[in-house]
């Protein structure tokens, strides 16, 4: 077996290659489209983002969220992140009544399966721990949990975000898996009903 020792050309090659996915993404996100490669919170694929409605706004619906410096910060340095950018579901919205505690978020009385803060990340790194007690949500605050890994960096551990940090909505257009979808059809982050 031998190994070939890669050449300017396939240095450049392989240049091109990022430099057109790159240049592809800027032109998708451009027209409203993010690709999704990078964040394990939701699944990899192509999704339509949407202006941020606030009487649209609604729990267990996907938003795209611009994550706060010192959240963003900590998520980087760790190597959860690699944007502030971030998909993630809504977990509690102003009037919500929340708790957070070694078992998870709750939610009007409803614990979020998948929620469970871990106590350590994959590096083995000791992971913080958010708690709350009992609360009502007050205005400008939102809560963010993922439907697809326990593992996501989201409300258990650093609690909510300021409410204009959600900017818009995510439509999965081709993901993988697909996208749980609701009972009207459009996608959701379907964990626990979305009446509750």
């Amino acid at each position: 077996m031998s190994f070939h020792h890669p050449t300017s050309r396939h240095l450049l090659g392989l240049a091109a290659v990022v430099a057109g996915v790159y240049l592809l993404a800027s032109h998708l996100h451009g027209r409203g489209l993010r690709v999704n490669w990078t964040d394990s919170s939701q699944p990899p694929g192509l999704y339509r983002g949407t202006p941020l409605a606030e009487q649209a706004l609604r729990r267990h619906q996907l938003v795209l969220v611009v994550l706060p410096p010192e959240i963003a910060t900590v998520g980087r340095e760790r190597g959860y992140l690699l944007f502030a950018e971030v998909g993630k579901c809504v977990a509690a919205l102003p009037g919500d009544w929340v708790a957070v505690d070694g078992g998870g978020i709750t939610v009007n009385g409803v614990r979020l399966p998948g929620t469970a803060p871990l106590r350590f990340d994959s590096d083995g790194r000791p992971l913080p721990r958010f708690t709350a007690p009992l609360h009502r949500v007050p205005p400008g605050e939102v809560w963010l949990y993922s439907n697809h890994t326990p593992r996501s960096w989201d409300s258990r551990y650093f609690g909510p975000v300021p409410w204009d940090a959600v900017r818009g909505t995510l439509q999965p257009l081709l993901t993988a898996p697909r996208f749980p979808r609701g009972a009207d059809g459009e996608p959701t982050c379907n964990w626990i009903p979305t009446d509750t």
